[in-house]
């Protein structure tokens, strides 16, 4: 521990990671990202997590037999795209050369919103919904972690350059320390994942998922 004021500073990853004050965050594993019909894979953009899925699974079981508090973060569309601001819809209109006929991902309540099965919740686990990318922006997450007295959480999952950074990010901002296991994240597109872990050691720590494992079983 660093002693600093008075406060005793988790320095070690050991320390960071102590199952009692840890949370694991599943970020966006979502069927219109990832899947086989969803939206992603119909628009040619589908996430390829064929490698990144076991780790993350054996994360996911580890993070449960020690007693991590889970918690799921799926981007969400509103039914009536109501969350759409003005930016939003102007790069949709750019991308669609139009607006005609656009159909949004991962709209409340379908098929596309949910996760995956091999890393569904439970129903005691948590759900949190957030309509821009930063996990933080105008969710409840925050609340959900000080309620439950922690500090520092994993972050797992698709969309690294697009909202694992900014949430890590702002978790620090907050006083979170963030870890990401970099076997379990992808970009949107492989040319973004060296940029986006780049980033995310500016404001958190990159390590391989085992070496969490490791620390959680111990």
């Amino acid at each position: 521990m660093i002693k600093y004021q008075n406060r005793e500073i988790p320095e070690t990853l050991d320390e960071i990671l102590q199952p009692s004050h840890t949370a694991l965050i599943i970020h966006e594993l979502l069927h219109d990202f990832v899947s086989a019909d969803g939206f992603f894979d119909k628009t040619n953009m589908r996430i390829d997590i064929s490698k990144t899925l076991p780790p993350s699974v054996r994360l996911l079981k580890a993070a449960r037999r020690n007693n991590v508090k889970v918690i799921y973060v799926r981007f969400t569309t509103l039914a009536d795209l109501s969350n759409l601001n003005d930016p939003m819809i102007r790069k949709t209109y750019e991308r669609n050369n139009g607006l005609e006929g656009v159909i949004q991902p991962v709209v409340e309540g379908t098929w596309g919103w949910e996760n995956i099965p091999e890393v569904s919740p439970l129903p005691n686990e948590s759900i949190v919904k957030k309509l821009r990318v930063d996990c933080f922006l105008q969710t409840n997450l925050d609340l959900i972690l000080r309620s439950n007295g922690i500090k520092s959480f994993v972050i797992l999952g698709v969309g690294a350059e697009r909202g694992i950074v900014p949430t890590v990010g702002h978790g620090m901002n907050l006083g979170y320390f963030g870890v990401v296991p970099e076997d379990c994240i992808n970009a949107t597109s492989p040319s973004f994942y060296d940029t986006a872990k780049r980033f995310i050691g500016r404001y958190g720590t990159l390590v391989q998922s085992e070496k969490i494992i490791n620390i959680w079983d111990a």
